[in-house]
């Protein structure tokens, strides 16, 4: 999975994983076009899907990044990866560019949701996210998959159980049991880790063994697609399983069948990358060879127009065989002169 994450949360929850991203603006500054090269990057790089880590406080920077990369030629899904505590505005926004969403949904318990996430309204906020979510994927015209039964488009819900609250995890089941119906998948996730910032808020218990058997139970009682683990999830929308991490991350742990795959991907982006250095190096070909010859037909022009001055020039010259000697020009004079004085003295004597 190709993922990039966006600094910042709207949700402070006590038990967050990333909380160095989330909370603690760690980060760099990007331009929209760099997002979108990024994106083009880790297809490059043989990512299945785009996966924007709670993007929707970028929302129009995220769709014009979205909108430059399919401009360019992306063509993984993009999955929008949220907390769930989203704006039905910002869910509107994105629908336009997103194929999947990866959405959260919490908490059931206002009172939960406000001791452990400082979010009272989460679940009525997660609700109505989740609603416009499922309007925009029937706009789209419903789930789809590839061939190998990756996702293509649709709506995963994740829901982390939390030790001690069993009880908010079967009620979050049935709010999105009757919100969505079978039109989502569903991951109820049980990796939670407590760390240092939560020991105080939540207990760690000790049946929790007891509190998952009463979950997975819970599930089977709601259908079919109700029962996704995080590595059925991952396969789910193309991603891989955990073991070496995202695509953005690293490429270690990759099982042989994998590693093959990762080369193969590799040959295949040398190649076309191969070829379009190719086909620049034939333009440039054709361009110079069409300079070239513009500059010899202006070379054979000017020649010939060279060539036309000076024959003008010299038949304006007079022939050599029609000029007469200074002697023969005094001479002439004379006689004329001689003439000229006969016929007048003959004129006056008369």
């Amino acid at each position: 999975s190709g993922a990039i994450f966006f600094s910042g949360c709207s949700l402070r929850c006590v038990f967050c994983q990333n909380h160095q991203i989330s909370q603690g603006a760690f980060g760099v500054e990007v331009t929209s076009a760099r997002i979108a090269q990024m994106m083009l990057e880790l297809e490059g790089q043989g990512a299945l899907n785009i996966n924007l880590v709670t993007p929707s406080h970028f929302a129009p920077h995220v769709k014009e990044a979205a909108l430059l990369a399919r401009e360019a030629g992306l063509s993984v899904p993009i999955v929008c990866n949220t907390s769930g505590y989203e704006s039905v505005e910002a869910v509107r926004e994105l629908s336009e560019v997103v194929d999947v969403w990866l959405t959260d949904f919490k908490y059931a318990s206002p009172e939960l949701a406000a001791s452990l996430s400082r979010a009272a309204d989460y679940p009525e906020v997660a609700a109505s996210a989740l609603g416009e979510m499922l309007a925009s994927l029937r706009r789209a015209g419903g789930r789809a998959e590839d061939a190998d039964g990756s996702m293509r488009r649709g709506i995963i819900v994740r829901h982390l159980v939390l030790p001690g609250h069993v009880d908010d995890s079967i009620a979050v089941l049935d709010r999105v049991w009757e919100l969505c119906g079978n039109d989502v998948d569903l991951s109820v996730m049980n990796q939670y880790t407590p760390n240092d910032r939560c020991r105080d808020v939540v207990a760690a218990g000790r049946d929790r063994l007891r509190e998952l058997r009463s979950r997975i139970r819970h599930d089977r009682r709601r259908g079919p697609r109700a029962r996704r683990q995080q590595e059925r999830l991952a396969t789910r929308i193309g991603a891989r399983p955990r073991r070496g991490g995202t695509m953005s991350e690293n490429t270690q742990g990759l099982s042989a069948e994998e590693r093959a795959e990762l080369e193969q991907l590799r040959a295949e982006k040398a190649a076309r990358e191969q070829a379009a250095r190719d086909r620049a190096e034939r333009a440039e070909l054709e361009r110079l060879k069409a300079e070239r010859d513009r500059k010899r037909a202006e070379a054979e022009k000017d020649a010939h127009a060279r060539e036309l001055r000076e024959r003008n020039a010299k038949l304006m010259e007079p022939d050599d065989d029609l000029r007469m000697p200074v002697g023969q020009k005094v001479v002439l004079a004379v006689v004329f002169v001689a003439v000229v004085a006969i016929v007048c003295v003959m004129l006056f004597t008369h």
